[in-house]
């Protein structure tokens, strides 16, 4: 009867333990999700990026364009124009890349700390019901060894 009151307390332990190991699982599950949804992130960047060089590009050839038919003010203005919007293209740019590089750095960070941490508590949980199951063997053993001397001196 305390044999099966320990296997019992045992099965519950290790139920336990299952829901903490799912429960860790979700979390590194949730992270990979962020990070995934900063992969896309990411990605939207790039085709933006994409966009406004090829909008660039067609600018540029319009551009080119009214140049070959106007005078050397209209190519003044073209040029200035043309620097202008460079410049503000590097002023978006820039600050967007550098967030997004922190943004997916941080999460990294935050993904690592977080698998470290379930799997060195996965590893303590692990050892602790070991531990006790190996305490139940060996309790389970000397009651059976007592059984054994006590049937013998009978």
């Amino acid at each position: 009867s305390e044999f099966s009151s320990a296997k019992k307390d045992h099965e519950k332990e290790r139920g336990r333990l299952e829901g903490d190991l799912k429960n860790a699982t979700d979390v590194v599950g949730n992270l990979d999700k962020k990070v995934q949804d900063l992969t896309g992130s990411l990605e939207e960047a790039r085709a933006s990026k994409a966009s406004a060089a090829k909008e660039l590009r067609e600018t540029k050839a319009s551009a080119t364009k009214e140049l070959e038919e106007t005078n050397a003010l209209a190519a003044k203005e073209l040029e200035e124009t043309k620097a202008s919007s460079a410049k503000e293209l590097e002023e978006i740019k820039a600050p967007a890349a550098k967030e997004l590089d922190e943004t997916k750095a941080s999460a990294a960070k935050k993904l690592e700390e977080t698998k470290a941490t379930a799997t060195y508590e996965l590893e303590e949980i692990k050892a602790s019901a070991f531990k006790e199951l190996e305490g139940i063997k060996a309790s389970a053993a000397k009651k059976v060894e007592e059984a054994k001397a006590s049937a013998a001196n009978t």
